[in-house]
């Protein structure tokens, strides 16, 4: 289950989500968004992120970002956001909801 929403006033765009990992499969590599209904702005990269719900969490902290003229959102994790999430780490039903505030060139 997937869905989402968006408004955009002038180049400010937020973006608001959720997601639900029916079947994990057998992907690797790292956790990301694709498809941001516009590409970020050129020059900078872009924090504006706050999670409504991120199971799995072991209480730690969790956020996201997105590289400059890109429309994909990365997700971090630990006390110093230093590390990628890992497709690993997640398991059959994971639920994420959140927030994504950005930039655009237009």
């Amino acid at each position: 289950h997937q869905g989402g929403r968006y408004t955009k006033i002038g180049r400010e765009v937020k973006v608001s989500f959720q997601c639900v990992l029916n079947t994990k499969g057998s992907g690797t590599g790292y956790m990301y968004i694709q498809g941001l209904p516009y590409v970020t702005a050129s020059g900078f990269t872009h924090y504006g992120f706050a999670f409504g719900y991120f199971s799995g969490t072991n209480n730690e902290q969790r956020g996201g970002w997105a590289s400059a003229s890109t429309s994909i959102i990365r997700f971090n994790r630990g006390n110093h956001m230093d590390s990628q999430v890992q497709l690993s780490e997640l398991q059959n039903g994971y639920y994420i909801t959140g927030s994504f505030l950005y930039i655009t060139d237009s």
